[in-house]
């Protein structure tokens, strides 16, 4: 029997289970409530305290749904967060590839994959992290991939009547997902003696915060290096190696 696999649920199991199941008893709460409140003696309050007996009942359920709706709402963003990690592990993948296939062969470690794929795919997943990444945290970026990538954006709104993202925030948002967005890569099954019929895998691990740290507890969260509670994501992308089976083994091309 093939077993099931879906790369959205992988290391999102349980926080799977309590969206699903936290919708649901919301969406059901909200439309009973909807139905049986009778509000017009909910609006006695005002006037006398005839409606505060039939009030009480709402006023004890109320904490629970808005732990419900928390619950909801923070593995909303975690799932957001996991559709990032699965883009940064297919770019870092696809970068890593596109690298490796052009390396000349002094340049390859006994792992086939070159130290400058190994860096190139790395930034390719912090790029495609930065616009799923935490920007509250303290954690700015003055690093030149930072300055490249926001040059990049700013160019791309120029004539565009869209509004720009503060610059604080952005280099926020760029720092937090280099900090928290940790890479690495191996070759896929194969033959040994021919490592560039291999794929290239990128396994991405996200540290993604909560924003409500007693919600995250409750949710299984974990101290992080770079926030108070986390849940690691974790996401892995295969790309079809393409490496040229030629005397050199590479396409003789340097890229920048």
């Amino acid at each position: 029997m093939k077993q099931f696999y879906c790369e959205l649920f992988y290391s999102m199991e349980f926080l799977g289970i309590a969206w699903a199941v936290s919708g649901i008893v919301v969406l059901a709460l909200t439309i009973y409530s909807l139905r049986f409140i009778q509000w017009q003696r909910l609006l006695k309050l005002r006037q006398e305290e005839s409606g505060a007996a039939y009030a009480l009942s709402f006023v004890m359920i109320f904490p629970i749904y808005l732990i419900l709706v928390a619950v909801f709402l923070e593995t909303t963003l975690m799932f957001q967060a996991k559709l990032g990690t699965m883009f940064a592990a297919y770019s870092a993948a696809r970068s890593a590839s596109v690298h490796t296939t052009a390396a000349f062969p002094e340049d390859r470690n006994d792992d086939f994959i070159t130290e400058k794929a190994r860096i190139y795919g790395t930034r390719s997943a912090v790029y495609a992290m930065t616009p799923f990444a935490c920007g509250m945290k303290n954690t700015p970026s003055d690093s030149q991939n930072c300055t490249n990538f926001w040059n990049a954006y700013d160019d791309y709104l120029e004539g565009k009547k869209k509004p720009a993202i503060a610059e604080r925030y952005r280099v926020k948002k760029y720092g937090y997902a280099e900090i928290a967005t940790n890479v690495s890569f191996e070759l896929g099954e194969g033959d040994d003696s021919q490592p560039w019929t291999r794929d290239i895998i990128a396994t991405i691990e996200y540290e993604a915060p909560f924003f409500l740290p007693y919600i995250g507890k409750l949710l299984g969260g974990k101290k992080g290096k770079f926030s108070n509670v986390v849940s690691k994501i974790i996401s892995t992308a295969s790309i079809q190696n393409e490496c040229p089976q030629n005397e050199t083994g590479s396409l003789g091309i340097e890229y920048p």
